[in-house]
């Protein structure tokens, strides 16, 4: 009986024993999966934070490169503003910048893409208008420990010839025409643009300004004038800058996308980030002298860049005091009357002008045309001037005339046929056929104009309107009057440019005394958007775009 109860007792204990055995290796199996789990977490945690640690490095690198390519970028806009044409060995002088510990710039270079080449620009500021580009290559490689960047940017130095615009402003534009005036063509300022209507104004194409675009007088604080301003949108429509209760312009809060928004990136300024354009006068710029320079007498000192500038270099006839001589310095004979003299009255300056007058017909006549269309006069003595008789018919291969005097146009100039033409001077004045020296110093009731037709680019100068001063007449009377043109026409057709302030001419503006307005039957003239269209020696502004950029590795 002990016997059978201890072999039972026996048997019954194998099964006890057993589970047992299965607790102890599940918790091992359990154990070696947590090991592996905790393992395999931290072999994946250390391999993210090496992946992360990688990638912030090659994103650091990656910026590093990135601005190094902008700064050398801004350095070479900064080096074409008075280097126009960079040598390989100027280039490569551009200074980089001190880099952090640990970066190393293994290479940067900055070089030209072939030369220049003519091509409508298409994209940024002026798109649409004719360039001469020359291309620019950045590129720059930045490393640090085994991570590398490399950034390719393309940089563009372009030259735009001037007369595309049918408005161009190196200073403040400022448009407040009494009768309704209708204009086409660009109109850019590299400053400010004020504008307003008292009978309203339309324009027909892109309005772009350097600084701000404000709807009120900058002679009158914030005075703003009731007539519509009508822009023309990118679809094609006119938008008034007058809706919904006011009137929107730089002024506003939400003017940078309301503008986009109203006329499609017609109308653009600072706050869309529009470039300056100059004429290149390079060391002049230095001293602070301006644009005015290309329509000064050159010196024998004169730099490459000035030579390149002035028209008193370009002129294939210098007329010099009166006296004509050829580019090499040697006097001309031009024929009888093609050259004589007169004195007038010009009651805007109040003073007596003394003027060398250019007889067209009479030059064309004696065959003393300037062999490259480019004519230049400079008279010494305060009141000197030049004047255009006879201009009906401009010389077959066109004609400019440009002066650091004052210019004054006597009746219709370049209509049969129309020309390639251009008027460049400290001021110029339009004089209608009826204009009689005789008169000059007589009432304004005596000096009646005449219509008159003008078919001319025209790059002059005009007087500064101070905040709260006097107005200085504005666009409207940037070709200047001395008559009675209540009732008449004056009819234009071309580009106008003001480059400068009036050195010479410097009388301030005044309605009612000296001239009433004329009606302005004002057009920029298409065909000067060809090239094959562009008077003799157009002078050309010249501006830097950033085009695309890429990372190459």
């Amino acid at each position: 009986m002990t016997h059978s109860k201890g072999s039972g007792t026996a048997q019954r204990g194998w099964p006890l024993t057993d589970e047992k055995g299965m607790v102890m290796v599940m918790a091992v199996m359990m154990l070696a999966v947590v090991l592996m789990l905790a393992i395999t977490a931290a072999i994946t945690s250390t391999a993210e934070t090496r992946l992360a640690g990688r990638s912030y490095q090659s994103s650091q690198v990656f910026y590093m490169a990135e601005g190094i390519a902008e700064y050398a970028a801004d350095r070479l806009n900064v080096l074409l503003e008075n280097n126009l044409d960079p040598s390989q060995h100027t280039l490569d002088q551009i200074a980089l910048p001190v880099v952090a510990s640990g970066y190393t710039i293994d290479y940067s270079t900055i070089s030209k893409e072939g030369s220049f080449y003519e091509q409508t620009i298409t994209s940024g500021d002026y798109i649409g208008l004719n360039a001469y580009i020359q291309k620019y290559n950045i590129e720059v490689q930045v490393s640090r420990s085994n991570e590398t960047s490399c950034i390719h940017r393309t940089m563009e130095h372009q030259f735009i010839p001037l007369f595309q615009f049918g408005v161009f402003y190196e200073e403040d534009l400022e448009i407040f025409p009494g009768p309704r005036m209708v204009f086409s063509g660009r109109i850019h300022s590299n400053h400010d643009i004020y504008i307003g209507a008292n009978t309203g104004i339309d324009i027909n194409s892109y309005m772009t300004a350097v600084g701000q675009i404000y709807h009120w007088r900058k002679d009158g604080g914030h005075l703003e004038p009731a007539g519509p301003v009508n822009i023309r949108d990118y679809w094609g429509s006119y938008q008034n800058m007058f809706q919904d209760g006011y009137w929107l312009d730089s002024e506003c809060s939400n003017w940078q996308t309301e503008a986009i928004s109203r006329w499609g990136g017609t109308v653009r300024d600072s706050s869309h980030g529009v470039h300056q354009l100059q004429i290149p006068v390079p060391q002049i710029q230095h001293i602070g002298q301006g644009q005015i320079e290309i329509i000064k007498r050159g010196q024998i000192g004169d730099s490459q860049e000035l030579r390149d500038a002035r028209y008193y270099w370009k002129a294939g006839i210098r007329v010099l005091d009166g006296v004509a001589y050829d580019s090499n310095g040697v006097m001309v004979n031009m024929g009888s009357g093609t050259l004589t003299h007169d004195w007038f009255y010009d009651q805007r300056e109040h003073r007596w002008m003394y003027a060398t007058q250019l007889d067209l017909e009479e030059m064309i006549h004696h065959g003393t045309t300037p062999p490259n269309g480019i004519i230049y006069f400079s008279g010494s003595l305060l009141g000197d001037a030049v004047r255009l008789i006879n201009g009906e018919t401009i010389p077959a291969g066109g004609l400019t005339v440009a002066s650091e005097n004052s210019i004054y146009i006597l009746g219709n100039y370049n209509t049969s046929p129309k020309r390639n033409a251009a008027v460049i001077g400290d001021a110029v004045t339009i004089l209608s056929s009826n204009w009689e020296d005789a008169r000059s110093t007589q009432s304004l009731s005596y000096r009646v104009a005449c219509d008159t037709w003008v078919n001319a680019c025209i790059m002059t100068g005009n007087t500064e309107t101070p905040f709260g001063g006097d107005y200085n007449g504005g666009l409207e009377n940037l070709p200047r009057f001395l008559e009675k043109w209540s009732g008449k026409w004056f009819h234009f057709k071309g580009s106008l440019v003001d480059m400068w302030y009036s050195d010479q001419a410097t009388g301030p503006w005044g309605y009612g005394v000296f001239y009433t307005a004329p009606y302005r039957d004002w057009h920029y003239d298409t065909d000067l958007l060809s090239p094959n269209n562009w008077p003799p020696g157009s002078p050309r502004v010249h501006t830097v775009q950033r085009g695309i950029w890429r990372q190459i590795s």
